[in-house]
């Protein structure tokens, strides 16, 4: 007579959403389940594109957060940032605000999409989007563009973590605060509160490589 046994998998909660996921398996033969309201499960079965993309894009982020981020410094470059306008010495000159990548918004590079991902963030509405016969795409990007850097502020840097030289050109990349000088290199977080991993920065790093 045959005893029945549980499967388990690894849960995973994906973020900034917060969906959870509990997942076995790899690429095509990966299998994924979720807790129904009532508490029991739904039955294993095969992802969609979206939602194992997500999975990875997640795991990915672990392992950036695991591998990448080094230590919290927030006292040791608050305080050098504060040194550097008072002294001339060429150790301070390493730590000047004008060093900060992306510490004002610069979407000259941005298509479309991108604009409208950031305004979509911040609750910023489009009164004047055209309709889809009107709508030149050379012409709405230029459009979009304008309207970011009418509302595009000063960024407010909460925390500074060290990381890695790679992954601060990764951060970089993706819009995010980042000073690196021959000290190192550190990630300027402009939120708190909350566990970095939640706030869906590494999420875009990692979906740059899934």
């Amino acid at each position: 007579m045959k005893t029945a046994t549980k499967t388990y998998g690894t849960w995973l909660q994906c973020w900034p959403g917060g969906e959870s996921f509990e997942y076995r398996g790899e690429a095509e033969g990966m299998r994924v389940r979720q807790k129904t309201p009532d508490g029991g499960y739904t039955d294993w079965r095969k992802p969609s594109a979206d939602v194992r993309r997500k999975i990875e894009i997640q795991r990915l982020a672990l392992i950036y957060q695991d591998r990448e981020i080094l230590a919290c410094d927030s006292a040791l470059v608050d305080d050098c940032l504060k040194l550097a306008g008072e002294h001339s010495a060429e150790f301070f000159r390493e730590w000047e605000y004008e060093n900060i990548q992306n510490l004002q918004t610069n979407p000259d590079d941005w298509d479309a999409a991108e604009c409208r991902s950031w305004m979509d963030e911040r609750g910023i509405e489009d009164d004047d989007e055209p309709t889809e016969e009107d709508r030149d795409d050379d012409e709405e990007a230029d459009r979009l563009r304008e309207i970011v850097r009418d509302n595009s502020e000063t960024a407010e840097i909460f925390e500074w973590w060290r990381v890695n030289g790679w992954f601060a050109k990764e951060l970089a990349a993706v819009g995010e605060c980042v000073l690196s000088n021959n000290y190192g290199d550190w990630w300027g977080r402009c939120t708190t509160g909350q566990q970095y991993i939640m706030d869906g920065v590494l999420q875009k790093v990692a979906a740059r490589h899934v």
